[in-house]
Formats: C-alpha cells, sequence, structure tokens
C-alpha cells in the first residue's frame, strides 16, 4: 500500500476525531483547516518518522500544535489591533478634524491634561500606565487583576469622554 492510500484511510478513519478535538480550541471554521493543514505536514514528515510511530499520537500532536499557533497569531493580532485602536483615538484627541498641525500645541495640551484630570481615578490610572508607562493592555490586566477587555472598555470610555468634551 503507497502513501497516498494510507493517508485516505488515516484521515477517513482519524479525520472526524481529529476535528472535533481541534474545535474545543478554536472555530469550526478555522478547525477544518488546522485538520488539513495537519495532514498535511503529517504527509511531509511520513518518510522521517521512526517506524512503528503511532500516526494517531503524531496527528494529534501536530494538531495540538497548529491550534496553540493559530491562538497565539490571533491574540497578538487582537492585541495589535486594540493597541492600534487606541493609539489612534488618542490621535484623534490630539489632532481634531481641523488641525494641521504636527505637534499638540501646549493649550491643547493643557485642555487634554484638564479632561483627563475630571476622568475616574481608575481610568486615569489606566490611561497612565498605557500611554505613558507604555504597557500592553494585557499586562495592565494582570497589574490591576483585571480582564483585558475590561482595559480596553476603560480606556476606550475615557477617550471617548475626552473626545466629547474637546
Amino acid at each position: 500500500m503507497n502513501i497516498s492510500e494510507t493517508l485516505k484511510k488515516l484521515y477517513i478513519a482519524r479525520g472526524p476525531a481529529l476535528l472535533r478535538f481541534v474545535s474545543r480550541y478554536v472555530p469550526d471554521t478555522v478547525a477544518e483547516d488546522i485538520v488539513q493543514d495537519a495532514f498535511v505536514r503529517y504527509y511531509e514528515r511520513y518518510s522521517s518518522l521512526q517506524l512503528g510511530s503511532d500516526a494517531t499520537k503524531v496527528l494529534f500532536s501536530i494538531a495540538h500544535n497548529l491550534c496553540i499557533d493559530h491562538l497565539r497569531h490571533a491574540t497578538a493580532s487582537r492585541d495589535y489591533k486594540a493597541s492600534m485602536y487606541a493609539r489612534i483615538a488618542l490621535e484623534e484627541l490630539a489632532h481634531g478634524p481641523d488641525d494641521d498641525a504636527a505637534e499638540l500645541t501646549n493649550e491643547k495640551l493643557a485642555q487634554v491634561k484638564t479632561l483627563v484630570e475630571q476622568l475616574t481615578p481608575r481610568q486615569q490610572e489606566m490611561l497612565h500606565l498605557y500611554y505613558a508607562e507604555n504597557m500592553k493592555m494585557a499586562e495592565i490586566a494582570d497589574k490591576l487583576n483585571l480582564s483585558r477587555r475590561t482595559v480596553e472598555n476603560t480606556i476606550y470610555r475615557a477617550l471617548i469622554a475626552i473626545r466629547k468634551k474637546l
């Protein structure tokens, strides 16, 4: 029996169980792709596998690693997007639609500082940690024992409140 026949039988026998396993960690649309990638990687490594290796264990190991890679990428992407949205929001605070100057004027800085002082202590602390200390939202969440989502929402709401008053 050649490799393609072996893989076809393996896919029919183990594919559904592998899909259920992967679906516990990632959305179903992504799970199908990860299962396919797992079989492709198994095929690529087939000749280098030790004789007698348990194909099921190898496939599940590959799929597990692919799930971890996907989740890491999704987390990094989400953190990057949140960071960019917050920085864009800060830029909007700094430069209104009519501003064409590259830097904040002292007057606008004073106005923003006054508005920040009117925020709740919690909002002030999170803004300080994020913008002055350059901490990531996940780091702020860990430091303040909050969820990352709570930190994102608090910073977002603080920026909205400031923007409305500018």
